[in-house]
């Protein structure tokens, strides 16, 4: 079975099914399937985030509110280009009162802010993009 049935097969299975999202990650690869709510179409979704050797996305950890700066500082946490290391905070996601950190999961530079500050996001949405 080529790549395009099987995809076809996954959007045909979900269809049938009450499940909302699903999300399929490989070491260069990012499908993220989602049922439209009014029609219940499957469509796929975050194409443009694909992930290319030697970049990593940065998922959020839990929902909330991106803020890529603290509100006691200046200046952005990790803008594009800074070089970081791993476990240091790239953004913040503000659940009600509470700043949740985002860490780096690996040494890297800071490619791309996918997700812009106050975007309302979910649990696993892609925010920011390192590269080696």
């Amino acid at each position: 079975m080529d790549a395009l049935a099987r995809f076809q097969q996954l959007a045909a299975w979900l269809a049938d099914t009450d499940v909302a999202l699903l999300e399929l990650r490989g070491p260069q690869t990012l499908v993220r399937l989602v049922r439209d709510g009014a029609t219940g179409d499957v469509v796929q979704q975050d194409a443009q985030d694909e992930v290319r050797p030697g970049t990593t996305i940065v998922p959020a950890s839990t929902v909330g509110i991106v803020r890529h700066r603290h509100p006691l500082r200046d200046g952005l946490l990790a803008p594009v280009g800074t070089r970081v290391e791993g476990g240091q905070p790239l953004a913040l996601l503000q659940i009600g009162q509470m700043l949740v950190a985002v860490p780096a999961p690996r040494d890297g530079v800071v490619a791309r802010l996918i997700a812009s500050d106050g975007d309302a996001v979910g649990y696993g949405d892609p925010l920011i993009e390192l590269q080696d």
